[in-house]
């Protein structure tokens, strides 16, 4: 199998330019996979034996030798539009403080997981209409180690800020530590129906295995 992202997003954004919501996103994805590589097993929501919190991948893709695991993240800000026959309300999920955070720990989880599978690969991929993630802010906050934008280097541990409250930290207090280095590149994904908050944009981060080539 030769699994290629843009060949499998380039068809996505075809099918589905928008998602209801993040699990439509997950099996939407897993659906296009399969569409393009036939012989693949793919599996959402697969129980990760290395984890100590019981947590799950969303997408895991087999093809004999061939190991690919994805976690997707999909944040929106409020939305009504039409796509196609379909009508489509996405809420503002605010928040971007535990997107960001959560995102890096999805990057940390694949680490570990191409670790311990010699010679898999993995991609965290977050979709989102909400500019707040990709742009740089203009001034320095609790969450601010978290930050995505586009051209950060992302690498080294992330923690919050001394001054972060319990309302961000609750559930997420242990720091995320990263051995990659990841150099974030905003992309865009789809345009809806022409206006600003219609424009879907998505970061890719690809993981190797420890010391594999990039």
């Amino acid at each position: 199998m030769v699994f290629n992202l843009d060949t499998v997003l380039g068809e996505l954004k075809r099918a589905r330019p928008i998602f209801r919501r993040e699990s439509d996103f997950q099996q939407e994805f897993a659906r296009v996979v399969r569409l393009l590589n036939g012989n693949a097993r793919v599996r959402l929501e697969t129980p990760l034996p290395q984890e100590s919190d019981l947590s799950r991948l969303d997408v895991l893709v087999e093809d004999g030798p061939t190991v690919i695991a994805v976690e997707l993240k999909y944040k929106t800000r409020a939305l009504s539009c039409q796509a196609g026959d379909e009508l489509f309300s996405l809420k503002a999920q605010g928040a971007q403080d535990h997107g960001r955070h959560d995102f890096i720990k999805d990057i940390a989880r694949i680490e570990r997981f191409v670790d311990a599978n010699p010679g898999a690969i993995g991609y965290a991929i977050f979709l989102t209409n909400d500019p707040l993630y990709w742009q740089q802010g203009l001034r320095a906050t609790n969450d601010s180690a978290f930050r995505l934008h586009h051209g950060r280097l992302l690498k080294g541990t992330a923690t919050w800020g001394p001054a972060a409250g319990a309302g961000s930290t609750a559930g997420r207090e242990v720091p995320l530590a990263l051995r990659g280095e990841y150099a974030l590149d905003w992309r865009d994904y789809s345009d809806v129906d022409g206006n600003a908050r219609s424009q879907f944009r998505y970061l890719a981060v690809k993981v190797h295995e420890h010391g594999a080539a990039t």
